[in-house]
């Protein structure tokens, strides 16, 4: 069953040189998902958003737990077990927790990582977390690490990012997602991450 009166919380993570982050603000779904008669959470945040196109789901236990993001595909996450503490946009970022039936939306580009067992623990964590990923329309992910790339895999991240078009619905009511659609332009954004990382020229 989903809450249609929850509204996403907007988070925007700027470039700082080292992570790429977004021009499109992360969604954060505040209990927006849970079980209905006979379905248990697992099967819900599934069900949920395979029916908006967020496909090529996956279940685990959390996140990994080092500072990375993904260039090819747009993410969300959802708990369906747990509290998951995790950081968002970079390591000036404060930690942020989530529980069950939370839904993360995750632009590429933007910076997430999970915390070794002693800091998530601390952070509110539990042990018995576990966790719904998806993308939209299926696309397959890559993994790159903040800070971890050459000059040519940055630019060619950057482009592709910049390429990807925002999704037709949200993972979770499957409605458009205004706050990306409103959002500053791909070439807006392109021109800052350049000023910001001291790249002259993407197409180099």
């Amino acid at each position: 069953m989903l809450d249609q009166t929850t509204k996403p919380e907007t988070h925007y993570y700027a470039p700082d040189g080292t992570v790429i982050n977004s021009r499109l603000p992360l969604l954060v779904y505040r209990g927006a998902v849970s079980a209905t008669d006979g379905e248990d959470m697992e099967a819900a945040m599934k069900r949920t958003f395979a029916s908006n196109n967020w496909t090529n789901n996956w279940t685990y236990r959390g996140v990994y737990p080092y500072p990375h993001y993904h260039s090819t595909c747009h993410e969300c996450l959802g708990v369906i077990r747990g509290k998951m503490p995790l950081r968002l946009g970079g390591a000036a970022q404060d930690p942020m927790l989530f529980e069950v039936g939370d839904v993360i939306v995750i632009p590429a580009g933007v910076s997430h990582t999970a915390f070794p067992d002693k800091d998530h623990r601390a952070l509110g964590g539990t042990d018995d977390v576990l966790m719904v990923g998806g993308y939209y329309d299926g696309r397959d992910w890559d993994l790159l690490r903040d800070g971890e790339v050459s000059d040519t895999e940055l630019r060619a991240a950057v482009k592709l990012i910049m390429s990807l078009p925002i999704p037709h619905e949200d993972p979770v009511y499957g409605k458009k997602m205004q706050a990306w659609l409103s959002a500053p332009t791909s070439l807006e954004w392109g021109i800052a991450h350049c000023k910001v990382t001291g790249i002259e020229d993407l197409h180099k």
